[in-house]
């Protein structure tokens, strides 16, 4: 027998260890995927979203339409609960704020009168897809 050196130590995984770890990754991910549709069932859609912000720019250009034909104090909504010239979508909802109550702010002396207007569309999954939010000043 003849002594000297060791033979090198061999290190790295075995074939039964990587196997393992590529079963446990594979169930790992089929768990993820199986989940992910889940998650986007209520979620809408990009259509939903463009329809949503194409509905609430167009009531904010009628509101914004009013102030010029009307003026600042008679800015309104011209669609609340009306049809004409509002064309509601199915299964949207719109919903208008800060069209009647004027908004002081005191600036020095000076009181200028604001309006806050949003318009807010609710879409058919029942989330708000859009929001657009107006300052309109009385000049």
């Amino acid at each position: 027998m003849r002594r000297g050196r060791p033979g090198p130590r061999q290190s790295g995984f075995t074939m039964t260890e990587l196997i393992v770890v590529i079963v446990v990754i594979g169930l790992s991910a089929a768990a993820v995927l199986r989940a992910l549709p889940l998650g986007r069932a209520g979620a809408p859609t990009a259509a939903q979203i463009t329809v949503a912000e194409q509905l609430a720019q167009e009531r904010m250009e009628l509101i914004l339409g009013t102030r010029q034909t009307l003026g600042y104090l008679l800015i309104n909504d011209p669609c609340p609960g009306v049809q004409k010239p509002c064309t509601a979508v199915t299964g949207y909802t719109l919903t208008v704020t800060g069209v009647s109550p004027v908004v002081s702010w005191s600036v020095d002396a000076n009181t200028n009168h604001f309006r806050v207007v949003t318009v807010s569309v609710t879409g058919p999954t029942g989330h708000v897809l859009s929001t657009l939010t107006a300052v309109l000043g009385n000049y």
